[in-house]
């Protein structure tokens, strides 16, 4: 005996596919959750999901929206760099494309040098910044160094770019009188700010 196998899809007159990422910047290996909404179909419904990576490779998943019209997937990406998420129905409904960035996560250290000196005296600033990930060096990075006296306000000390191996370091003749000092790193489009 024969067989064969037909679909029939719903048509609406007025399709509307969702859809949203969070958060929409990420450490690498995190997890992203795409959501979003098939409204004006019925549920569960079959919604296919296309993720472009950033070396603009696609792939996609399939997942089935609940009695509400929701869906939601939570994955973690492996690339550091632009994604984007477009969610397709059979419908024919499509929806926006949205996009999110995958950074490395950094760690940062400091240290000063000695910890009590006489007035006059260099300190010794230094540090590394890391990927949190890996523990390796980032290097190339801007690294800002600042102190506070009153623990309220703190005061720019001066910007030093990290070596290859991610370390910075600096010298300092500090006025008399007790300081904290702190580093910090802004982030950039690689990867994450760190304190």
């Amino acid at each position: 005996t024969n067989t064969t196998t037909i679909r029939v899809l719903q048509q609406v007159e007025n399709p509307n596919l969702t859809i949203s990422i969070s958060p929409t910047i990420v450490p690498i290996q995190s997890d992203v959750t795409i959501t979003g909404h098939l409204i004006g179909a019925a549920s569960p419904t079959p919604v296919t999901l296309y993720l472009s990576r950033p070396d603009n490779s696609t792939t996609s998943t399939h997942v089935t929206t609940d009695s509400a019209g929701g869906y939601s997937y939570t994955f973690k990406p492996d690339r550091i760099g632009v994604w984007q998420a477009q969610a397709h129905w059979e419908g024919h409904g499509t929806s926006a494309i949205e996009s999110f960035i995958v950074k490395i996560p950094t760690s940062l250290s400091i240290v000063a040098f000695p910890s009590q000196a006489t007035y006059g005296t260099t300190i010794s600033v230094w540090g590394n910044l890391q990927n949190s990930a890996n523990a390796t060096g980032v290097s190339g990075k801007p690294v800002l160094i600042a102190y506070t006296i009153d623990n309220l306000t703190w005061t720019a000390l001066t910007t030093v770019e990290t070596t290859s191996f991610g370390r910075y370091r600096d010298t300092w003749i500090p006025d008399v009188g007790t300081y904290r000092l702190r580093a910090s790193f802004p982030g950039d489009f690689q990867a994450m700010e760190s304190n």
